[in-house]
């Protein structure tokens, strides 16, 4: 019961702009995709310069793996789809914690959790620590966040305005609060927003559920029913004993598509209303997540416990309406700790001025098709830390680390065994094939256990700050605490 209930590339990017008559064909297609409609390519070309507005979407709890543009078949994510068709897909993008908070503090700083030591919800981050939202401050940007929760206040540092909703609040709320916010800013204005959806979140919550969307997906959805657990059998490794979780498969990922549909639906009109306003030009989007859910996958629901890849895989979107670079499928490891030298890069700045050696490397060289110049092999991903109210829920004490390949994954606890995966025959984890005595296996673990010491040892000085009364009472509210 983890989750609620329960060094820098520089790159200029140097293009000609094309005429403004193709300019504006380019933002008819792209409003036609807010419709609903495939995006089909544009000539027109970027202009010099950094994108003069950032709009970075994190959607709490989104597994890659139920977006159509991954792969998934049930059709719930229509507008995100469209979209993709239009942007660089990074297809191995993994977090750093299955943890909220701490995985937005690793996108922000480019540290680990070790590094930073935001460990779990509601704590606040070193204000000594470097953020890209500072990075974008420094560069005259205007900065903005909206979230429907109040404990990711502790990650304000460097926005200009940080909007924490003091209860839950859908995506088409928090967006709309974006829009006005960006409105009152004026168009001229740089900006950078940060926007938070938690609706995925709560798809066991009740009161939060959007029953139309879950009624929707129920009705339309394809596959459904029996056929729908023979094809999560099959396609997302999910165990025949899936009863012994005492809950209908069928209800719970039907409850939980029907939340993203609802999101999806949300962007849909946001992006349309970014459009009408003019907004869209010289902009870029990024979208991901925190980290994914269990959905019955290793016999759980939630997130938080493992840090298999049903929690850490997730979706990444990079979109330019102007065309900054061609749509691809990228298949090489990327990690979220990128993301804030990647930004910082496009921006004309960097995160040099990090307290710790960053993490994360800028992606612009396979936003550009670089692929060969891409060092990154590896994604490491940590587990939050385990009280003594997880321990009696069966959590594994100690600390869990993961580093992971296209090709294998080993996952090594301080107090429960090793677990390596041969992803190539196993891709979902199912087999252990970690046996410590073989000498290259040993390997492994010694490079994993010295690499997280470092990190730890990195981290040994910086201290994150204590969740206010306020939090706490949000973080009980929601089964945190």
């Amino acid at each position: 019961q983890d989750a609620p209930g329960a060094g820098r590339t520089t790159s200029m990017l140097h293009a000609t702009p094309r005429s403004s008559a193709a300019c504006t064909a380019r933002r008819r297609l792209l409003l036609s995709c807010a419709l609903g409609a495939v995006i089909v390519s544009s000539a027109c070309i970027a202009p010099q310069g950094p994108p003069h507005r950032v709009v970075l979407i994190t959607i709490d709890t989104l597994r890659a793996d139920h977006l159509g543009s991954y792969g998934y078949p049930r059709g719930v994510t229509p507008f995100l789809d469209n979209l993709a068709q239009d942007s660089v897909v990074f297809d191995s993008a993994f977090s750093s914690c299955s943890h909220t908070g701490p995985s937005h503090a690793s996108l922000f700083t480019s540290l680990q959790p070790s590094q930073h030591r935001l460990l779990v919800n509601g704590e606040r981050l070193d204000p000594r620590l470097l953020t890209i939202a500072e990075v974008l401050s420094d560069q005259g940007y205007h900065t903005a966040a909206f979230t429907p929760v109040l404990f990711l206040t502790g990650l304000e540092s460097g926005f200009d305005h940080f909007g924490a909703a003091r209860r839950y609040q859908p995506a088409s709320v928090v967006l709309k609060r974006a829009l006005d916010h960006i409105d009152s800013v004026g168009a001229e204005t740089r900006a950078f927003l940060w926007i938070h959806l938690f609706d995925v979140h709560e798809w066991r919550t009740p009161d939060h559920l959007d029953r139309r969307s879950v009624r929707w997906v129920i009705e339309n959805a394809n596959p459904r029913g029996h056929e729908l657990r023979s094809w999560l059998r099959k396609n997302h490794g999910l165990p025949r004993n899936i009863k012994d979780l005492g809950r209908s498969i069928v209800q719970t990922v039907n409850r939980y598509d029907g939340q993203l549909y609802s999101v999806d639906q949300a962007l849909q009109s946001f992006f349309q209303a970014f459009g009408d306003r003019g907004f869209l030009d010289d902009s870029l989007w990024i979208i991901t997540s925190d980290h994914g859910e269990g959905l019955g996958n290793h016999l759980h629901l939630g997130h938080g416990r493992f840090i298999y890849d049903e929690q850490i895989r997730v979706p990444l979107l990079v979109h330019s309406p102007q065309r900054r670079w061609k749509s691809r499928l990228v298949p090489e490891i990327v990690r979220l700790v990128d993301l804030a030298p990647t930004i910082a890069d496009l921006a004309d700045s960097s995160m040099d001025g990090q307290k710790i050696p960053v993490a994360g490397q800028s992606l612009v060289d396979l936003l550009h098709g670089r692929n060969d110049a891409w060092q990154v092999s590896e994604a490491f991903s940590q587990r939050r830390p385990a009280d003594q109210r997880r321990i009696d829920l069966g959590w594994t004490p100690g600390e869990v680390v993961a580093t992971r390949s296209l090709q294998r994954k080993l996952i090594l606890g301080t107090e429960g065994p090793c677990e390596l995966f041969d992803l190539t025959t196993d891709p979902f984890e199912l087999d252990n094939t970690c046996d410590p005595t073989d000498p290259a296996i040993a390997e492994l673990i010694r490079v994993l256990a010295e690499g997280f010491e470092l990190m730890q040892s990195q981290g040994e000085d910086v201290q994150s700050g204590t969740a206010s009364p306020e939090v706490i009472e949000e973080l009980k509210a929601l089964g945190y605490l």
